[in-house]
This record gives structure tokens, C-alpha cells and sequence, in this order.
């Protein structure tokens, strides 16, 4: 067993809140994000194949779900292209819409829950570690912007 109080023990410890040590931390969670971000945008695809495909199906009410589709398509992108600005709020935004389009799907034709179930679990899965990492991100980088702007006598030994 080591002793907390070790000299040993005590620079693990002050090893661990240096900026680069908190940069690795970020990179790594910035990793997890980047994935919610490949989620999204896999969610923006199969929307415009889905209504690719309906369109082409039934033309008349396909064009409906075609322009939707499109739209719904759009926002996934969005999404995605801001997901480094602000990682929390964009992952959260499309995990909440792409399961409320899931449940509204659902009420329409409840067969679609088990259509494509692997897929949508994915999804899902990346989405709700990609929420995890972006809560992460920007709390190292809001850790990481304090140690920026501490004075000089305010820092840790190992900062200076």
C-alpha cells in the first residue's frame, strides 16, 4: 500500500492537474466527441437516402417526405459542423431530436422500431458517449482556461 503522503504519492498527484496532463485528457474526450460527430452526420445520410428512396417509391407523397427528410438532414449537419464549438449542447440537440423522430416514427408505423434496430442502436450509442465526452471537454477546457489566466504566484510549482 502507498502512503498518500508520500513524496512519491504527492507528485503523482501534482503530476495530474498540469495543463499537459489536462491537455491529454482533452484530446482523448475530443476523440469520443469526434465520433457523436460521425453520428450525426450518418444521421444526416440516411435521412436523404430515406427520402431518396421514398420519393422514388411513391411520388406524390414522397415529395413530402423527400423535403423533410432534407430538412431533417440539414440540422444533423449543422449539428455536426458546430459540434467543436460547442460540443455538449450540439450532441445533446441531436440525441433529443434524432429519439423524438424515432418515437415519432413510432407512433406512425410502430413496426419501424424493430426496422433497422441495429442501426438506430449505434447511433444511439455514440451519441450518449459522445454527450459524456462533450461534458468532459468542456470541463477540461474551461479547467484549462483558468490555469491560462491564474496569476503567476496563484500557479502550482510545476506551472511556472
Amino acid at each position: 500500500m502507498i502512503d498518500p503522503n508520500s513524496p512519491q504519492a504527492q507528485q503523482y498527484i501534482n503530476s495530474m492537474e498540469t495543463a499537459e496532463y489536462k491537455e491529454i485528457l482533452l484530446a482523448d474526450a475530443e476523440k469520443k466527441v469526434s465520433e457523436s460527430r460521425t453520428a450525426l452526420y450518418a444521421i444526416a445520410g440516411l435521412s436523404v437516402v430515406g427520402g431518396v428512396v421514398s420519393y422514388f417509391i411513391d411520388k406524390v407523397t414522397g415529395l413530402d417526405i423527400l423535403i423533410g427528410s432534407l430538412i431533417i438532414a440539414l440540422v444533423f449537419l449543422v449539428l455536426a459542423f458546430f459540434v467543436n464549438k460547442k460540443p455538449k449542447l450540439c450532441v445533446l440537440t441531436g440525441l433529443i431530436l434524432y429519439c423524438t423522430l424515432l418515437i415519432i416514427d413510432a407512433i406512425a408505423d410502430p413496426s419501424s422500431l424493430i426496422k433497422g434496430i441495429l442501426v438506430k442502436g449505434i447511433i444511439i450509442y455514440f451519441l450518449i458517449k459522445g454527450f459524456k465526452a462533450a461534458r468532459e471537454v468542456e470541463e477540461m477546457r474551461a479547467k484549462l482556461s483558468n490555469l491560462e489566466t491564474m496569476k503567476e504566484e496563484d500557479k502550482p510549482i510545476d506551472q511556472i
